[in-house]
């Protein structure tokens, strides 16, 4: 069983932030202030960083880049004000909301607001995201042993869609910042499933 999720990415600051009511704020502060600002996508060179400093590119402003090896200690950064704002993704949004405040969506799709309670996009403030068509999505998978039976495999995947099929269950996941499709990877991505397969230890 395969699933697609999209995974919108926003900037946000904590929740009784002053300085900044909304996106062009920031932009405003940093240009002023260049390189004063810190902020975190949590790792660097993921998409999450590329994404943000695209946008930081187009808009003409500089900021430092601090990098975590766990998001949620970047949230408590945020939090303590070590940080200035930060890139986020829909879980660590749902997972920490009554703490912070969004201040863009990083998205070309209208309905990504959505996940972050109609939160404004980039766009809408009249500045550009510096990439078109942009959709970043994450595939989740689930694996069994490689000798599972076929009988038992398929058992286990009508189950799961079955499971995932359920309006409830479907609630769930949006709750939890998870829009699923339900359509299958390429074949790159189902490479590298096997391989994860074939590398996994027997216990």
């Amino acid at each position: 069983m395969w699933s697609a999720t999209p995974n919108s990415f926003a900037i946000v600051v904590r929740k009784n932030e002053e300085r900044f009511t909304d996106f062009p704020p920031l932009v405003s502060y940093a240009k002023e202030n260049p390189g004063e600002l810190r902020y975190s996508p949590g790792s660097t060179d993921t998409l999450p960083h590329m994404v943000v400093a695209r946008v930081m590119q187009m808009s003409d402003v500089i900021a430092q880049v601090a990098p975590y090896p766990e998001i949620d200690n970047a949230v408590k950064g945020l939090r303590g004000g070590v940080l200035d704002f930060m890139v986020i993704n829909p879980g660590v949004y749902t997972t920490n909301k009554e703490d912070l405040k969004v201040l863009a969506v990083l998205s070309d799709l209208e309905r990504s607001s959505e996940t972050y309670d109609g939160a404004p996009r980039v766009q809408n403030f009249g500045i550009e995201l510096g990439m078109k068509g942009l959709a970043p999505m994450g595939w989740n998978w689930w694996l069994v042993r490689k000798e599972t039976p076929e009988d038992v495999v398929a058992k286990l995947r009508e189950a799961m869609g079955n499971a995932l099929a359920r309006k409830d269950v479907q609630q769930r996941l949006l709750d939890m910042g998870e829009r699923h499709y339900m359509r299958g990877p390429g074949p790159a991505t189902k490479r590298q499933a096997s391989k994860l397969s074939s590398d996994s230890p027997k216990t």
